[in-house]
């Protein structure tokens, strides 16, 4: 569990590695890096949490279709499973 005081660190570690690779990224292209600058915080948010449930949803891909059908109408539950994995380690 992090504390409040570790959180802070874990943040400015987060935002220098994002400002690296922004460093790295207008490098390649300063004009692009000079368009990200039009979009908002909000958007930006919006962007990142859409490609957040992207990522999480990536498993998905590699089940049967006999396990989506089961895990779509509730038979199977995800979290649980996922939980129950967890406490293995």
């Amino acid at each position: 569990m992090k504390t409040a005081t570790t959180k802070g660190v874990c943040h400015m570690q987060t935002a220098h590695a994002i400002k690296d690779y922004l460093r790295g990224f207008g490098r390649v292209d300063a004009r692009a890096l000079k368009e990200l600058k039009s979009v908002s915080n909000n958007e930006w948010k919006k962007l990142a949490l859409g490609e957040f449930m992207n990522r999480m949803t990536r498993i998905l891909h590699s089940l049967t279709d006999q396990q989506l059908m089961l895990l779509s109408i509730g038979e199977i539950q995800m979290q649980e499973l996922i939980a129950q994995v967890s406490d293995e380690s």
